[in-house]
């Protein structure tokens, strides 16, 4: 394909969170696109599979090593968070098509059954009765609207970017009062939505145990690292690092960044990654790698629940190059 003519000297690394198997038509559960279909995954593998070399993250941490040029077209599939149904629906894919993936688990999630904050909220906000939602954020006095789906998904939407800049402590107790105001709560519900549902150790096990599949680290409370003191940067690297080493055997040096933008890491965030023992970070930063990349900062595209023809254009790095251009 003439797409791949712009990366075949490149490495590229996609991003996924979790899969499904459902069709959404009402509420705002995964409005976002976040859960991708996973039929369509299904045919994304199989592209890569066809035209590129989709290569271990651990591999490829050896060619940054070595600084050896990757093999053409390299490619690496990576999953954030630690969904369920990493297990119950990408998992037989890998073992169908035969590739390796990686896997970044938020201990607290996995460990202590603890829904993401995120999910929280979605699901707070899909499953409520209630016609509005007043809430104080910080010294700000929020009034939303809840009369329909579009109203729910601004609200979801603007309490997302508020709170992601706040200490995790204080995000809790918003959540909290939230699910309170709305009498609805994730861990209450008799049928709790398989796309928030964490993984099962066994169920990791089985994984690692039985394909190329590898874990990493991706710390214990799904904690944004640049906006914590030195203190608890180490004790989420610690703790989850340890607890991952404890349930599976695995002492895991691979890490992705939580949220993984821009600010969200820095000199001082690689410097103790690299202090603990990480041999690589990945971020949310779209784009590609080449051999000179710093491997505390490595690139990821990530793969929403989009077309194939959109898929292509994107691991292409097409669709980056236009909008690019499109910015100036």
């Amino acid at each position: 394909m003439i797409f791949q003519f712009f990366n075949r000297k490149k490495l590229i690394i996609l991003m996924y969170h979790g899969f499904t198997d459902k069709i959404y038509q009402n509420g705002i559960e995964n409005y976002q696109g976040k859960h991708i279909n996973i039929e369509l995954f299904r045919s994304q593998i199989s592209y890569l599979k066809k035209y590129y070399n989709i290569l271990s993250l651990e591999e490829c941490v050896r060619y940054f090593i070595e600084k050896e040029n990757f093999p053409d077209k390299s490619a690496v599939i990576t999953i954030d968070d630690g969904y369920k149904s990493n297990y119950t629906l990408a998992f037989p894919i890998f073992k169908e098509f035969d590739i390796p993936a990686t896997i970044f688990l938020t201990t607290d999630f996995v460990d202590n059954q603890k829904f993401l904050w995120v999910d929280r909220l979605e699901c707070a906000l899909n499953y409520t009765k209630a016609k509005h939602l007043e809430i104080k954020v910080g010294e700000e006095k929020l009034y939303f609207p809840l009369i329909c789906r579009k109203d729910k998904m601004s609200c979801d939407k603007s309490l997302r970017v508020k709170l992601k800049s706040m200490d995790y402590a204080y995000i809790e107790k918003i959540i909290s009062e939230i699910e309170n105001k709305l009498h609805v709560k994730v861990s209450e519900l008799t049928n709790v939505p398989e796309i928030y549902q964490p993984l099962q150790w066994d169920e990791i096990l089985k994984m690692t145990n039985t394909t190329r599949v590898s874990i990493g680290n991706h710390t214990q409370k799904h904690l944004i690292l640049t906006r914590y003191a030195n203190k608890i940067i180490k004790n989420e690297l610690m703790l989850s690092k340890e607890i991952i080493q404890k349930k599976t055997g695995i002492n895991t040096r691979l890490f992705s960044y939580p949220n993984g933008a821009h600010g969200d890491f820095n000199a001082n965030t690689k410097l103790i990654l690299k202090e603990l023992g990480y041999s690589c970070a990945l971020t949310t930063v779209s784009g590609m790698n080449n051999k000179f990349s710093d491997i505390y900062e490595l690139k990821r595209f990530g793969i929403g629940n989009t077309d194939l023809k959109t898929f292509i254009l994107t691991t292409s790095g097409v669709k980056n190059f236009v909008s690019e251009i499109k910015g100036y």
